[in-house]
C-alpha cells in the first residue's frame, strides 16, 4: 500500500465501516473494525480470525463475499468456505499459493455494501 494511505481518509471504507458498525449497532465500536484493517494493512496478511471477527462483531458476510468472488479476490476458483483458510495467513516455505492481502480485502468489503 501507498505510504500516504490511510484508512480514515479512504472514503468508501470508511462509509462501508461506518454501514457495517450502524447494522451491529456498535457505531462507538468502528475503531475496533479500523485497527483489524490497519493491522491487516501494515502487515499485508489476512488471517482467519480477522475475518471471523469482522463477521462476528459487526455482521460483515465478508467470507462468504470472498467465496462469491473468488475468481477476482483469489485468483481462482473455490465453492465452500472451508477452501478460503489456505488463502488466509503467512506463505510458508516454498509454497506458491495465493494469499489474501489488503487491497483485494478492502475490495471486498466495499463490494458488500
Amino acid at each position: 500500500m501507498d505510504e500516504n494511505y490511510k484508512i480514515e481518509t479512504d472514503i468508501p471504507s470508511m462509509q462501508s465501516i461506518e454501514h457495517f458498525a450502524k447494522i451491529a449497532n456498535k457505531e462507538d465500536y468502528k475503531y475496533k473494525f479500523i485497527e483489524i484493517m490497519k493491522r491487516i494493512e501494515y502487515e499485508d496478511i489476512v488471517f482467519p480470525y480477522d475475518l471471523k471477527i469482522l463477521e462476528k462483531e459487526f455482521n460483515c458476510p465478508i467470507r462468504a463475499q470472498l467465496v462469491k468472488g473468488s475468481i477476482y479476490y483469489l485468483g481462482t476458483e473455490i465453492t465452500k468456505v472451508s477452501e478460503l483458510n489456505c488463502f488466509l495467513g503467512r506463505v510458508r516455505g516454498k509454497s506458491k499459493t495465493y494469499k489474501l492481502d489488503f487491497n483485494r480485502l478492502r475490495n471486498a468489503i466495499n463490494a458488500i455494501r
